[in-house]
Parts: C-alpha cells; sequence; structure tokens
C-alpha cells in the first residue's frame, strides 16, 4: 500500500531542492542546537545582503565575488545538511561539519586576499594554491552529495578521473594527459572552472531570482496564486486539475524547480482532484507534467534560463521570448488532455464553497500580479538587465505589500524572505561548482569538440536522427541529474552539434532544455511523479505514465520550433500566426488521438489518423500542412457527421427497451 505522504513529509524529501517552505531541522536525528539555528539564520540573511549589495556596487573583483557567493553556499550547507542520514547532534558529526566548514572558510579567504598575487602568477601555482585548491574542490563534491545525491560528484569524478587517463584511452578520447598541478590551477586560479561563468550566473541571475521568488512567497503570492487558479477554472468540469496547470504554471514565476513546485501545489490541487472523481494516478500525473513544465514558463524559466544567457550571450527577454510560444503549446495541450479525460468521466463540480470568489480575491489580492509584470516591463520596454530588474522588483514587492494591511511585508517577513533565499540556492551554489569543474574540464581536454564530431558522424547527416540521438541523451542525462546540472552539460557537450548541422542557437539549447526537464516525469526514474504519487497514495509507475502521456506535447513540441522558426518568434507576425495555427491543430490533434476522444470516443483508425496528423504538423513544409490539417479535418467532420447517427440510434435503442 503506498503511504499517503504528509506536507512535511514532502518538504523532508525536497531538502535542497528550492523548495519554499524549508525548516531548520532538515533530517532525523537528534535536535540542532538553538544557537547553531540562529548562526544558520543570520548566515543565510548575511549572504542574501551580500547579493543585493554586490548586485547595486560592485566591491570586488570578478572572481573574489565568485569565490564569496561559493564559500557561503558551502558553509551554509555543511551546518544544514548532515553527513548521514540520523548523524545530526553527534560528535563524529561535528567534527566533519568543522573540517569541511573550516576548509571551504580558508580557501575561499585564500582567493580573496591572494587575488592580485594569482594574476601575475598565473601558470606557476605555488604547493598552497595547489593544496587549497584540492580541498574546496573535494569540499564542492561534498556539498554536491549531501544536497542533490551522488549523481552530479560521480560524473565529476568521472570527469577528473579522463584528465588524467586520456593518455590510455582509444580514439576520439584520447589526450595527451593534464599535470596535477596544471589541472588545480585551471580549475582554482582561472574563471574556467571552479570560478568560472557557471558560479558566475548563480552568484547573479539565478540567486536573485530565487530571492525575488521568496520575496513573492512571503508576501503571499503563491497562495493567491492558487486561489485564483481556483477561482477562476474551479467551477469548470474537472475544474480541479485545471487549477493544479493554472496554479504549477503560476508557481513556476516562483520556484523554477519542477520538485518543489508539485510539492507546493501538489498537497492543495491533487486531494481536490481526488474528491470530485478524478483517479489517484491521474491526478499525480496532472500535477507531476504541469510542475515540470513551470521551469520552461517564462517570464521567469527557473536558473537554467538564466545560465542559457551566458552560453548564448543574448538579452533574458531574448530567450523569455523565444520560449513563450512552446511554453503556451505545452500548457495547452495538457489542458486539452484534461478536457478529454473530463468528456469520458461523469465527476462532480467543485462545491461552491470551496471556490474562492474571484471579485473579493482580486480586490484584497490584484496587487501580486504587479510584480511579475514590472518585471516583464523592465526586461522588455526599459531594456534593464535581467539581475537589475531582479533587484527592482524585489524592492517593489516590498512596496507594493503595504497596499494592503493584513498583508505587508514587515521586517520580520523580509528576514524571512532572505533566508529562504539563501536557503532555496544552496542547491544551485553546490551543482553549479561542480557543472563549473566539468565545463572547465572540456575546454581543458578538448572533449567537446569530439563528441560534437561524433553526434554528428552517427546521426549520418540526417537531421532527424541527430534530434533522436540529443532527445534520448537528455532524458538520460536528467534522469540521474538535477535540471540546471544536465542543462549547463547537454550545452557544452550536445547542443553544438546542432548549431553545427544549421539549427538557429536559441532553438539548441531551449531543445535539450526541454528534453532534461521532461525526465523529471520520464520512468522509471523521474523524480516528479514519485512525489505526486506520494502525495496522491498512487502507485509511482502508473502516475508517471500518465504525467508522460499527458506531457506528450512536449516531446513533440520541441522538434516543431526546430524545424520552424516562427514558433520561437523569428519571422514576420504573419509567419508567426500561421506557425501557432497549425501548431494549435497539431497539439489537439495529439491530445485526442492519445485520450481516444474528439467529438465521442475514437476508434483505433481514427487514433492513428489523429496522432499523424500531429506529426505531419511538425515539419513546417506547406505539403505537410496541408496533409496534417486535412487529417485532422476529417476525422473531425467524420465525427460530427457520424454523431448525429449514434444520436438516433442511441434513440432507437431506448425506444425498443
Amino acid at each position: 500500500m503506498q503511504k499517503d505522504y504528509s506536507c512535511k513529509e514532502i518538504q523532508f524529501k525536497l531538502k535542497g531542492v528550492g523548495c519554499l517552505e524549508m525548516t531548520n531541522d532538515v533530517s532525523p536525528g537528534k535536535q540542532m542546537p538553538k544557537s547553531v539555528i540562529k548562526f544558520i539564520t543570520i548566515l543565510a540573511i548575511t549572504m542574501s545582503l551580500y547579493q543585493l549589495y554586490i548586485s547595486l556596487f560592485s566591491g570586488l573583483g570578478l572572481m573574489q565575488q565568485r569565490a564569496v557567493h561559493l564559500g557561503f553556499g558551502l558553509v551554509l550547507t555543511f551546518l544544514i545538511y548532515p553527513t548521514k542520514k540520523g548523524w545530526n547532534g553527534t560528535l563524529k558529526e561535528t567534527l566533519i561539519k568543522l573540517v569541511f566548514i573550516g576548509a571551504s572558510v580558508i580557501s575561499t579567504i585564500y582567493i580573496v586576499k591572494q587575488f592580485e598575487r594569482l594574476i601575475v602568477s598565473f601558470g606557476f601555482p605555488t604547493v598552497l594554491d595547489i593544496f587549497f585548491g584540492t580541498i574546496i574542490i573535494i569540499a564542492s563534491l561534498e556539498a554536491s552529495r549531501r544536497i542533490a545525491g551522488w549523481g552530479l560528484p560521480i560524473l565529476t569524478l568521472a570527469a577528473i578521473s579522463y584528465v588524467f587517463l586520456g593518455p590510455y584511452l582509444p580514439g576520439l578520447f584520447e589526450h595527451s594527459g593534464v599535470a596535477f598541478s596544471r589541472f588545480i590551477s585551471s580549475m582554482y586560479l582561472t574563471t574556467e572552472g571552479l570560478y568560472g561563468s557557471i558560479i558566475g550566473v548563480s552568484a547573479t541571475f539565478v540567486f536573485m531570482f530565487i530571492l525575488f521568488g521568496a520575496f513573492l512567497n512571503q508576501s503571499g503570492a503563491g497562495e493567491f496564486y492558487i486561489k485564483f487558479a481556483l477561482a477562476f477554472v474551479g467551477k469548470l468540469k474537472g475544474g480541479p486539475a485545471y487549477v493544479g496547470v493554472l496554479g504549477s504554471a503560476l508557481m513556476g514565476m516562483i520556484s523554477g524547480s519542477g520538485v518543489a513546485n508539485a510539492a507546493t501545489t501538489g498537497v492543495f490541487t491533487i486531494p481536490l482532484m481526488k474528491r470530485v472523481g478524478f483517479k489517484p494516478y491521474f491526478a499525480g500525473g496532472v500535477e507531476a507534467i504541469a510542475s515540470t513544465g513551470g521551469q520552461i514558463m517564462p517570464p521567469v524559466m527557473g536558473a537554467a534560463a538564466f545560465l542559457m544567457v551566458d552560453f548564448l550571450g543574448v538579452p533574458y527577454v531574448s530567450i523569455m521570448k523565444a520560449a513563450l510560444i512552446p511554453a503556451f503549446l505545452f500548457f495547452i495541450t495538457i489542458f486539452f488532455m484534461i478536457y478529454f479525460e473530463t468528456k469520458k468521466l461523469v465527476l462532480e463540480p467543485v462545491q461552491d464553497e470551496d471556490i474562492p470568489r474571484m471579485g473579493p480575491l482580486l480586490k484584497e489580492n490584484f496587487h501580486h500580479f504587479l510584480p511579475p509584470i514590472v518585471l516583464v516591463l523592465l526586461l522588455t520596454v526599459f531594456k534593464f538587465t535581467a539581475l537589475y530588474s531582479a533587484v527592482i522588483t524585489i524592492g517593489f514587492i516590498v512596496a507594493v505589500s503595504w497596499l494592503r494591511k493584513g498583508q505587508r511585508m514587515t521586517p520580520k517577513k523580509i528576514l524571512v524572505a532572505l533566508e529562504e533565499g539563501a536557503r532555496g540556492a544552496l542547491a544551485i551554489v553546490a551543482l553549479c561548482a561542480l557543472a563549473g569543474i566539468v565545463v572547465g574540464i572540456i575546454n581543458l581536454t578538448g572533449v567537446g569538440l569530439e563528441l560534437s564530431s561524433m553526434l554528428i558522424n552517427l546521426a549520418g547527416g540526417s537531421l532527424l536522427l541527430l534530434l533522436i540521438l540529443t532527445m534520448f541523451s537528455s532524458i538520460v542525462l536528467g534522469m540521474g541529474l538535477p535540471t540546471t546540472a544536465c542543462y549547463i552539460i547537454l550545452a557544452i557537450l550536445v547542443a553544438p552539434a546542432l548549431i553545427d548541422f544549421g539549427i538557429q542557437p536559441i532553438a539548441a539549447h531551449l531543445f535539450v532544455l526541454y528534453f532534461g526537464v521532461l525526465a523529471l516525469i520520464t520512468p522509471p526514474i523521474g523524480g516528479c511523479f514519485y512525489i505526486t504519487a506520494g502525495i496522491a497514495n498512487a502507485n509511482p509507475l502508473k502516475t508517471g505514465m500518465v504525467s508522460v502521456k499527458l506531457g506528450l506535447a512536449g516531446f513533440i513540441v520541441p522538434y516543431m520550433f526546430v524545424r520552424n522558426d516562427a514558433l520561437l518568434m523569428m519571422g514576420s507576425p504573419v509567419e508567426v500566426l500561421m506557425a501557432l495555427f497549425t501548431a494549435l491543430i497539431g497539439t489537439f490533434g495529439l491530445a485526442a488521438g492519445a485520450q481516444k476522444y474528439l467529438i465521442y470516443e475514437t476508434n483505433l483508425v481514427s487514433r492513428i489518423l489523429l496522432i499523424g496528423s500531429s506529426l505531419l504538423l511538425i515539419d513546417s513544409s506547406l505539403i505537410t500542412d496541408i496533409f496534417g490539417v486535412g487529417l485532422f479535418s476529417a476525422v473531425l467532420i467524420y465525427q460530427l457527421i457520424n454523431r448525429k447517427r449514434r444520436v438516433i440510434d442511441h434513440q432507437d435503442v431506448k425506444a425498443v427497451f
């Protein structure tokens, strides 16, 4: 029998993934001393204040800023997360914590103090340079393991091994080898490894938008978004499922984490879906796929989008603009899937007393819509950088909260938001540190170019085969790594192959991001559906299969925007509208075929034709569009005509009996 997890248990399982309700006692074991809890709180608030300061006033060099950011993250990680479950409060745990905290602090201070000398003596590391570089790499590996498990640390250790085993490897993977001193020098003393652009993005855009989400959460916006979704679509047949989708899309603006999204919205929407008649596994599947989609939902798309800015060297607004139509198609298809499911079921409506009244709700809470709007205006109209836009919007959240007496952000709430922001960023800090090492190794050994060439050779000149190989590599890697780390690796190793094939750089990066995200709902390992299955008291694998079916558009849309740039808003308004029109028909046909329902339940032939029409509409050519629209129209017209016969036949049967 499946265990029905409580909200607190779900939050415990989510430690380190940016959950919006973190607790100080994060693991079983002895209670953490109050003095330590207070110190963690003060340190987390200090980290957030430091980040706000360097965002507005640049007081340190680039490498120093990143070193301090990583130092804060490592120390907080070792204070909060135990070495092993149940070790909290033990003497062994205390000693281990002190060792790793000490290593993190002295390595950080060393970089800050020796920064000018390191610039002058680049390439000639001293014994102390090598020593401090080695211990900070070990500390980063351990911090990542504590927060996110063994996936990325194992990958990083494999990459480090490759540095020294290169001369003994065959074929494409052979290289001349790297001395240990040169390896440490590259990883620790330059901006090409540990303190490279990856941790730089974490120290700027990513942290500030996590802090933005924490302030939104403390202002009451998260709760309002769920209530708004319920008031907006709660009265529809199957309304709670729509609430789950809409609420998760709105919450995606806050968390940027699929698993955190599932935990925060799922504990409310899943019981409500079950109450009106949805099967537990279907309710869990809806929440899993909707929460996963929050990471690709503009205007705030999680950490990966800000890393994409760094990789591509384009403004964030360009990423947001390109991602808008694909995200719309992703979520509208889930709505179509739910619509067809509700047509097949006889469901009880949500009780009126459970649905907030829209008028009073907006009257009291309309100001919660203003911060995202201000953020978009700052990015698009005023052309501010993403970093400054986030800082200004955080200040705006505090100011606008004072419009409502009961929702004002008092100094206490501001301090809680500062603490939540730092806590929520810890996983990203540790993962970006290791990802920076992997990226540095790829550049150091030149293996990235070799892998891109290998993928192109395996594809044999076929774009479709290259895309399929990329899709599978993205999903497999995403099953074992958090989305951010997965995207970084794919952006370095795989995206260049797509770009070399002639695909637009933004399209290539969005392609690998989509499938890295979808790994969260892909059985057997996807983490998101395990969380929602626990909340729904459903079979996890069955829940995962439903989430995959509901998210089929996520597996199709990337192929569509790779073949048709207009879906990324690259082209004339007429081209964009035509691409959107045919894509909507394709996703509608896909949903109808997957759910075996259009006007009424479809037979096998109709399902094949509907799914075939959606596949034909992947290509942007006029011929395939005509055939795709034609197939869909043929099934639709046939069912419209045949529906009258079915009604007549049904009436005749009733008359006989």
